[in-house]
Formats: structure tokens, sequence, C-alpha cells
């Protein structure tokens, strides 16, 4: 008996199940080119950051002396944000620096994610959406940490001294420095942030993220 062959084709259920694949990889596309592109900028941007600050560090603990930290400019402005570490020859490195609308080479990161200043401050309460502020969360709240939220790094203009010790390789004050997720160069509501943290005396230097809408704090 001659067995009937299957016609050629694909089945309902099949065409469904390719329907369904197609949607799943479009929306996880759409995923990265909205949502997914800041959330990936800002953990650069803070990664940039904590570099400048551990390169200070090591500087320090191979001279045994003290290095100072300063700022300058603004995120959006002329003279751009700078992070800059005055080494123990006196030259200064100037390993992060940020900007937007200034002038000089732009880095695709920094066009996803802004560094937060005394100018735009306000910009913290857009990403936050949702979520608790840090410094409300349990052990945040208390010190050392507490005071060192209260300090932006980034204050607009020159920043009084911070110094990294040759010895201990200690902070010489608690500080943070904030980084949100952009569109257009401005945050949204429930936009990915991060927070880089150093206590007052501490050696660590900290990293706190939150995700595109989250409500929670998670540190990295």
């Amino acid at each position: 008996m001659r067995m009937r062959s299957r016609s050629a084709g694909f089945s309902l259920i099949e065409l469904l199940v390719v329907l369904a694949i197609v949607g799943i990889l479009a929306t996880a596309g759409a995923f990265y080119f909205t949502q997914g592109r800041q959330e990936e900028a800002v953990r650069s941007v803070m990664s940039e950051v904590e570099g400048t600050l551990y390169a200070a560090q090591e500087n320090a603990k191979t001279t045994l002396g003290n290095v100072t930290l300063t700022t300058n400019g603004t995120w959006e402005g002329a003279t751009p944000l700078f992070l800059d570490y005055v080494k123990t020859d006196g030259t200064g490195d100037g390993t992060f620096r940020s900007t937007y609308t200034g002038t000089g080479a732009q880095r695709r990161d920094h066009m996803e994610a802004g560094v937060v200043d005394a100018n735009n401050a306000g910009w913290m309460t857009t990403a936050l959406g949702s979520a608790p502020n840090l410094k409300t969360l349990a052990p945040w709240n208390a010190e050392p940490y507490l005071s060192a939220l209260g300090n932006n790094l980034f204050t607009g203009g020159v920043n009084n001294a911070i110094n990294v010790n040759g010895y201990t390789q200690r902070f010489s004050d608690g500080f943070y420095v904030a980084v949100v997720g952009l569109k257009g160069g401005q945050p949204f509501q429930g936009a990915p942030m991060g927070i880089v943290l150093v206590t007052n005396g501490g050696t660590s230097i900290m990293k706190f993220y939150k995700g595109t809408n989250a409500t929670t704090w998670r540190r990295l």
C-alpha cells in the first residue's frame, strides 16, 4: 500500500509558533534600542568614574604621597564636566571627561547617560520615578553613608579638594556621583540610574544601580 506524502508548506500551528518567536525577538530588539541602551550607558559611565578614583588611589599608593581630586565644568556647557586628580609631581591626569553640548570629542555613552551636577540636580528626582532615594534605605540612611550621599562630587564648578592619603589610600571626605539615563539629552521618568559612593575616611568605592522603572536598588 502506498504512503500518502505530506503536502508542502507549514501548518497553522507552525506559522503561529514562528510568528511568536519573531514577536519575542522584535520586543527584545526594541528594548535594547530604547531602555537597554541607556542602561548599558549608565553602567559604562559609572565604571569610568570608578576607574578614575581607583587610579588616584593607585598613584597615592605607589608614590606614598597625597593625591588631590578636583572637578570642574558642567554637563551642559562650554566647559566639559571633568574629574581630575593631581599627582604628587604636581601634574594633572584628567582621566574622566564628560560633555553633551560642550566642545570636544563626544563618546556615545555620554549621549545616553549624564552625570548629575549642581545645575541639573533635578535629574535624580525624575530618574528615581517610583524607586526610593538610596539615602532613605538602611544601612545607607545612617553614617558614614548619609553624609556622603549629601555631598555631590560634581558641584558645577571647582570643588573643594578631596585628598587620597598616600599611606592609607583613604579619602579625606565622603561623596557621591550620580549617573542617569538620557533621551535627547534629558532624563525620563523612571530612567536607569547609578550611584558611585565613597565614605569619609574610607577606601572602598561602592556602586549602586537601579534599572529602568525599577523600584529597588542593587549593589554592583
